[in-house]
């Protein structure tokens, strides 16, 4: 059985479509979406690495809706990043989450 995936460049896509094509079968097509944000280059240069690594295309689309509704830091690069120190993350953890969480993303 063949299977899209959407694949974000990060350590969960990256894993799932791994055992995926382990395990299960092939992948016919590798999703990246650019939705406005701040870490788009890096994020396409690690799903061009991982589609080339599976042995998969990978196509691109964008979905510009996610930058228009949210002001987080992961789009708006008006807003500053959080930077909590290791100290902090106990303390601050949910409002660094806050920050930079994309609705529906």
């Amino acid at each position: 059985m063949s299977a899209l995936f959407l694949l974000s460049g990060g350590l969960d896509s990256t894993v799932a479509a791994t055992l995926y094509a382990r395990e299960a079968g092939s992948m016919s097509l590798g999703l990246f979406v650019d939705y406005g944000q701040r870490a788009l280059e890096p994020e396409r240069r690690a799903v061009r690495a991982i589609g080339e690594v599976l042995g998969v295309e990978v196509i691109e689309t964008q979905v510009q809706l996610l930058k228009e509704v949210t002001e987080t830091a992961l789009v708006n690069e008006r807003a500053p990043l959080p930077r909590p120190s290791k100290e902090d993350l106990d303390c601050r953890g949910e409002e660094t989450a806050d920050a930079v969480w994309v609705p529906n993303r």
